[in-house]
């Protein structure tokens, strides 16, 4: 009985220690945390899309397009790779009549507001087979070059 008790209390440490570690991941100080501009145009007449709804998959937050324009703040701008100056979220739109976009990896500046991305949407039906559409953000050139370099094999 005694054994039983000290295999639950031990789960239940675990359980307490892993959750607490997943909070402190999505905790950042306002230097960490960056804003998008981010523009929802239709793909084929680059028309600035109303009413679009623009979300971070990451936390969640999400707002609605005026002007076909939309401003997430307080994203977590902390690198998640190797050298860089910036920190990725995902982007997921949607809009009445389009199929939703995700953009992979947007960069988000830290401390700063960045003036875009453009997300482009394609109406529905436009894509044959396709219900969703996928787009990513390439990351800084010289930030690959620089690792492209340091992995490079040695002869």
């Amino acid at each position: 009985m005694e054994t039983k008790k000290k295999k639950i209390a031990l789960v239940a440490l675990i359980f307490a220690v892993a959750s607490a570690g997943m909070v402190a991941a999505f905790v950042f100080t306002p230097a960490e945390a960056g804003n998008l501009e981010i523009s929802v145009v239709d793909a084929y007449t680059l028309e600035p899309l109303d009413g679009a709804y623009v979300v971070s998959a990451e936390c969640g937050t999400g707002a609605y397009c005026q002007n076909g324009k939309v401003t997430l703040t307080n994203l977590d701008a902390r690198p998640k790779l190797e050298g860089a100056g910036y920190g990725e979220v995902t982007l997921i739109a949607y809009c009445e009549g389009y199929m939703p976009t995700i953009l992979l990896r947007s960069h988000v500046l830290p401390g700063l507001v960045r003036q875009g991305p453009t997300i482009y949407l394609f109406p529905i039906g436009s894509e044959e087979n396709t219900s969703v559409v996928v787009f990513a953000e390439s990351p800084d050139e010289y930030l690959m070059e620089e690792l492209a370099q340091k992995h490079r094999p040695k002869r």
